[in-house]
């Protein structure tokens, strides 16, 4: 019986394996067999982390947790069914504990911590659209989640005399720079797009903060968001920057900001040898400090997603 008939017949027993198979179906980590000299099945404990480490390329804990999850469910089945001896998908293992992991993430280059001027010089190379490009990037960086969350903000969500946006029912702190990149980006007359040397003319009919492109043949745009946020993602694309590497490091920088490069560290610090007591006070600490940064994460789920940028930050590996 093949690998993919047994993971077939797992897939029967309930919703949850179900769930499992679908999981690793989707992952198809049969391509590797020929590579690893092994079929899936027997798969050794390091080859199933290179899959979700190096071919997959997984930094944040919890899709990692969540796939070692369902990974270590199929490998219970086949030593049930006799069909292996042992999982290797073990808690004894070394390559599935949080600080190999960690390393070996960091290692991979599979995350990535962008200093502000990196981004901005990413973003600097598009000679007339730059204000638009910046204006983007930089509205991540310092605390727009995501292409969605942007799109649904309006010019008249800006407070330029006291330097903030709201966000939905929130309203975020922002740099004179970035306040100064907007009205850079509404000086531009039109869009121009360098592959085909044309202009696209804006349509500022549309309470938009980053401004939208009068749609062809009919002198306006459909406002579409999701359409939208679409556009800007691969604008940023374009940049060679990581949408979800730009949010993330701006948070981690105003975290530095708040707690200093020490305290940051410690409290990112997966085995830090501090005692019940102080690890209280070092939670009470990054929550307050997630709140002042703009973040509505719970410390917990901070820690448990943004340790690795920990790993870069002590070892300097910044962009």
């Amino acid at each position: 019986m093949t690998s993919k008939e047994i993971l077939d017949n797992f897939s029967k027993i309930d919703s949850k394996s179900t769930t499992a198979a679908k999981y690793i179906n989707g992952q198809n980590p049969f391509q590797y067999e020929e590579e690893f000299g092994a079929d899936f099945i027997h798969f050794t404990d390091k080859m199933i982390s290179d899959v979700l480490l190096e071919k997959k390329r997984y930094y944040r804990l919890f899709y990692l947790s969540k796939a070692i999850t369902y990974y270590r469910q199929f490998y219970d089945y086949c030593m049930s069914c006799g069909y292996i001896n042992c999982n290797p998908v073990s808690d004894n293992s070394i390559y599935f504990t949080y600080s190999y992991m960690l390393q070996k993430i960091v290692k991979l280059g599979n995350v990535e911590l962008y200093s502000r001027n990196y981004i901005t010089s990413k973003c600097n190379g598009f000679d007339e659209n730059t204000p638009y490009y910046k204006s983007i990037a930089l509205s991540i960086y310092e605390g727009v989640k995501d292409y969605n969350a942007l799109s649904k903000i309006k010019y008249s969500d800006v407070d330029f005399k006291n330097g903030t946006i709201k966000v939905s029912d929130d309203y975020i702190k922002i740099s004179e720079e970035l306040l100064q990149t907007y009205k850079e980006m509404y000086d531009m007359n039109s869009f121009k797009n360098m592959s085909r040397q044309e202009y696209f003319l804006f349509d500022d009919s549309i309470d938009s903060l980053i401004r939208q492109f009068q749609k062809r043949g009919e002198g306006k745009s459909s406002n579409d968001l999701v359409r939208f946020a679409r556009f800007m993602s691969l604008k940023i694309v374009e940049t060679g920057l990581d949408c979800n590497f730009i949010y993330d490091s701006g948070l981690i920088f105003r975290l530095l900001e708040i707690l200093g490069k020490e305290r940051l560290l410690e409290i990112l610090e997966y085995d830090s040898g501090l005692s019940k007591k102080e690890k209280i006070e070092n939670n009470k600490a990054m929550q307050s400090a997630l709140i002042k940064a703009g973040s509505n994460l719970l410390c917990k789920n901070f820690l448990f997603d943004y340790r690795v940028y920990g790993v870069c930050l002590k070892n300097n590996l910044i962009k």
